[in-house]
């Protein structure tokens, strides 16, 4: 059987935002018996009223979703954060448990329909002994390799001092385990880059490109997969001001080389 969150160019238009604006219709009119419940309650609610109705959405649609309702409501639902956007706690959670092992920062920003994580911290706690000293003996450049699918754009720098990871997405988070797949493979292009800096060719993009090839393009297939469960709508997110282009797939300028791939 087919996945139908998969690409599909026979579904209908309307396959994701009927049923979304079903779930929609169904909480506004239960606001006054839902707002003392707990989010994965009223998941389960929702799917069990509006059953087959409701089948091209997942339970991280759903709990969006609900989330969006809370918030408009001014409902603080048991165990969500005050202010919280849609899957912030759980996106933060899973992001600080996947950087367990070096210190970083994650932050979640959620603004006019668009949200934006991003996990950072310092180059050097990446790796110890002898690429300590190429960083800061040998490289005084800042790396940075950008991406994008239709719905989210993916963002990794790295300078001497700090490194980061910068995610953008709209009102509906893709699946959590694939962004925690895109952030996992974005620190594999760190750390390539690291034990690479060596082969970086500032004053040649394409060039670099290849270098770090084998570790971009597992990030690709991950952002490509993060974005078909995105489901933006039109206007939701502005890519281009995250992620940029240029003729010849990456600009070089001073001491910063950009790698758009």
């Amino acid at each position: 059987m087919s996945d139908p969150r998969k690409v599909n160019l026979s579904l209908r238009p309307d396959y994701i935002s009927k049923p979304a604006e079903k779930v929609r219709e169904w909480l506004g009119l239960n606001t006054a018996s839902l707002r003392a419940m707990r989010e994965a309650d009223i998941v389960t609610k929702v799917r069990s009223a509006l059953g087959p109705q409701i089948t091209a959405l997942n339970d991280g649609d759903l709990a969006a979703m609900v989330r969006e309702w809370a918030k408009a409501n001014g409902i603080q639902l048991p165990g969500m954060a005050a202010g919280a956007g849609p899957g912030e706690s759980e996106i933060v959670a899973r992001l600080k448990r996947l950087f367990a092992s070096i210190p970083t920062s994650v932050d979640y920003k959620w603004s006019n329909g668009a949200a934006v994580v991003s996990v950072s911290g310092a180059t050097l706690r990446l790796n110890t002994g002898g690429l300590q000293h190429a960083v800061t003996r040998s490289w005084g450049g800042d790396l940075e390799f950008k991406t994008q699918a239709p719905g989210v754009a993916f963002t990794v720098s790295m300078g001497e001092k700090d490194w980061r990871l910068m995610m953008a997405f709209g009102k509906l988070a893709p699946n959590l385990s694939e962004l925690e797949s895109v952030f996992k493979k974005g620190e594999a292009a760190l750390r390539g880059a690291l034990g690479n800096l060596d082969k970086v060719d500032w004053k040649n993009p394409s060039k670099t490109k290849q270098v770090f090839a084998p570790y971009l393009d597992p990030i690709k297939s991950a952002v490509n997969a993060a974005s078909k469960s995105a489901k933006l709508q039109a206007g939701d997110l502005s890519l281009g001001a995250w992620v940029g282009s240029g003729p010849t797939g990456g600009a070089a300028g001073g001491v910063q080389l950009t790698i758009v791939f």
